[in-house]
């Protein structure tokens, strides 16, 4: 198993409130390597990053007690923890992780790093159903920023790590939206921005564009605002085909009989934006709902075939920011080329379609994704439609741990480097679980006097298997890994820290990754 301390803060330590609290670890493996790091706090997982950790900073503490956990899993699916408990207020800082702005943080004089939110715009108003871009510009002025984080209503709903990659809250239905982004450096300090909009009641205000002959004025110049992306869309499902940026191409062969194109603008342009398309297929068109779609909304697409093959012109002309003309082709063969792109493709491997486990089991979801003209940059996991993990360029695996009986939807959607998409879903279903018999790993001959063990699995295990041996009073007496490269049931051990232990009671914890058992054996 792998190995993990908490380094800052140190056990009982106190911070005055307010303070901003560094969590830094020292993680290490001797037979592999970290492939996740988690930060849980006071129970609840505040951070996941897969083998490079930076830390997690805890922002603005108010008083009160904490329990802060740090996990790590190695390559092989084993697991180490380590605790500390903290207490904020009723008194100045114990010590040197905090950076709350003034003079020098652990000896370093680090400046925090910066953070604005570019879109949306503090107090705009979008209609009901858009796609909102969330954008950042991210400074630090003696370092670089490490990681990003979005948050909305609170809730976290992207991490990214270097390299920010837009994020689109999509379909926002009628209320009020508090988005807050947080920076984090390559010192642990942190920097983060707000700004609060609203979805529907009015929408905004002005014309719904709606007679094709009413072009918008030009906006004043030098706005800097306009339009976001242009992006070929199947009209059928939804789904991102990829960005027409000028001179893109896309190989006819491998579209869907029904498209459309959208507009994301920035901000959301109330007034509409206006379509002008020439070429095999021509049309001119005022659009006035957000998202704007040149051939109405998804699904609704007259046009109900594949553009012709040929080039193609468009000009797009939005309520708000310049013009802007794109150049691009549709063509048998050839695949993408002069600036066009291919969307990811992904797979989820693990769990399959149609799988079923037993009640408190921890289900690995594991995926292949690749980029044929460029490279994979996000993964996002959703369970049930919920957000449960996000990692960069790297996935690590994801396990959803002791899982309650229901039926499960776990859909993948990975960002490559041009901001096109890709996803794949799956479904599986949990059950009540079976007896305690069945669902027990078995030890024998238990008691045992001399350390040998086999030990029975009610279903096989994976082709690695890490056990642990400990003491009741939890003190680790022995560690290892095994082969079982045949992914068999049923394991033989030779513990040689039982057999020179005391008389007594110990317990043998056993783990693939995805199911774990943990064993009381008797050394006699």
């Amino acid at each position: 198993a792998p190995s993990v301390n908490i380094t800052n803060p140190d056990n009982g330590q106190n911070f005055a409130a307010g303070s901003n609290i560094s969590i830094q670890l020292s993680a290490s493996d001797s037979d592999g390597s970290i492939s996740r790091h988690r930060i849980f706090v006071n129970g609840n997982v505040v951070d996941t990053d897969g083998s490079n950790y930076t830390p997690h900073v805890i922002t603005n503490a108010t008083s009160g007690s904490y329990t802060i956990r740090a996990v790590v899993t190695d390559n092989d699916g084993a697991t180490a923890d380590d605790t500390v408990n903290i207490t904020v207020g009723g008194g100045s800082s114990g010590g040197g992780g905090t950076d709350d702005g003034g003079g020098s943080s652990g000896g370093g004089g680090d400046n925090a790093p910066t953070v604005s939110i570019t879109s949306p715009s503090n107090g705009q108003n979008f209609a009901v159903g858009s796609n909102v871009p969330v954008n950042l510009s991210a400074n630090d002025s003696d370092g670089s920023v490490v990681q990003h984080r979005i948050f909305v209503n609170g809730t976290l709903v992207d991490t990214d790590g270097s390299n920010f990659t837009t994020h689109f809250i999509r379909n926002v239905a009628a209320g009020s939206y508090t988005v807050r982004a947080v920076v984090t450096d390559n010192d642990g300090n942190t920097g983060e921005a707000s700004v609060n909009f609203t979805a529907g009641d009015g929408s905004g205000g002005g014309s719904t564009g709606d007679d094709p002959g009413d072009t918008p004025d030009d906006p004043p110049a030098g706005s800097g605002e306009g339009v976001a992306q242009i992006v070929l869309v199947n009209a059928g499902n939804n789904t991102d085909i990829g960005v027409i940026s000028n001179g893109s191409s896309f190989n006819s062969s491998s579209l869907p009989s029904s498209l459309s194109i959208r507009v994301d603008t920035n901000p959301s342009n109330a007034n509409g934006v206006v379509f002008s398309l020439s070429g095999p297929l021509s049309t001119t068109k005022t659009e006035g709902l957000n998202p704007y779609h040149l051939f109405g909304d998804i699904g609704v697409n007259p046009i109900g075939r594949s553009f012709p093959d040929g080039s193609y012109t468009l000009v797009v002309r939005p309520g708000i920011g310049d013009p802007v003309t794109v150049n691009f082709t549709i063509g048998a063969g050839g695949g993408s080329t002069g600036g066009g792109n291919t969307p990811p493709s992904v797979s989820i491997t693990s769990p399959s379609n149609g799988q079923s486990f037993q009640a408190g089991s921890d289900v690995a979801v594991r995926l292949s994704a690749s980029d044929s003209d460029g490279s994979v940059v996000k993964h996002q996991i959703f369970v049930n439609g919920i957000l449960v993990d996000t990692d960069p360029a790297n996935f690590t695996t994801h396990f959803i741990r002791s899982i309650g009986s229901g039926n499960y939807t776990v859909r993948a959607v990975v960002t490559d480097d041009d901001g096109a998409t890709g996803e794949d879903t799956v479904n599986f279903s949990v059950g009540s679980g079976k007896t305690a018999v069945d669902t027990k790993a078995i030890a024998y001959p238990n008691p045992t006097n001399d350390g040998s063990l086999t030990v029975d699995f009610p279903r096989p295990m994976g082709k690695t298997i890490g056990y642990k041996l400990t003491s009741p009073a939890g003190q680790i007496i022995e560690t290892g890994t095994f082969s079982n490269s045949f992914q068999e049931d049923s394991a033989q051990f030779k513990l040689q820290g039982l057999e020179q232990s005391q008389e007594g009671i110990y317990y043998l914890t056993i783990s693939d990754g995805a199911q774990s058992f943990v064993i009381p054996v008797i050394r006699k």
